[in-house]
């Protein structure tokens, strides 16, 4: 049963990606109710809205570190701004929380 969830989420993962990225839309948008729908499907109550949203999020990190890298070893990444970008954003919310 596990193997046949696991082909279904990759066959939702699929028709999310070419749907979303002919209409321009987020797989989110197709993931996180797919997640929220089979997942509970096969055991009620095991996936909560604020799981299926961390999910989504995990993804697009994994996935954001993947171009990120492939971006880096092109040489297409200007990796002195990202870097500034990334260490601003800690800053600032830092600042903003005291």
């Amino acid at each position: 049963m596990v193997f046949a969830m696991a082909a279904l989420f990759l066959v939702v993962g699929l028709g999310a990606g070419m749907i979303g990225s002919i209409a321009g839309l987020g797989g989110g948008m197709f993931f996180v109710p797919a997640l929220l729908y089979f997942a509970n499907a096969y055991e009620p109550g095991s996936v909560s809205p604020q799981v299926a949203a961390g999910t989504s999020l995990l993804v697009i990190g994994v996935t954001a570190l993947s171009s990120s890298i492939s971006y880096i070893r092109q040489k297409k990444a200007d990796v002195q701004t990202a870097l500034l970008f990334f260490w601003a954003a800690p800053l600032v919310l830092s600042q903003a929380c005291t």
